[in-house]
């Protein structure tokens, strides 16, 4: 019994890891799209640099914390 309620704990520790990693992993990519669709604004006039190197930061935080 008590081997396999170690056995669970692993499991559950893997399955919330790999939740967590797929979370992340949205996120770059969510981080990613609002960067490009700044950049895109940029271009047109409507956006301003403080604006892209925020959306550029929260993109690196991001890709470190998946890392």
């Amino acid at each position: 019994m008590f081997l396999q309620n170690k056995l669970n704990v692993y499991i559950n520790d893997w399955n919330n890891n790999q939740q967590q990693i797929n979370l992340t992993q949205n996120m770059v990519e969510n981080y990613n799209l609002l960067l490009k669709g700044e950049l895109e604004k940029f271009k047109m006039g409507e956006s301003d640099l403080f604006i892209i190197n925020t959306r550029e930061s929260q993109l690196v935080e991001a890709e470190i914390k998946l890392l």
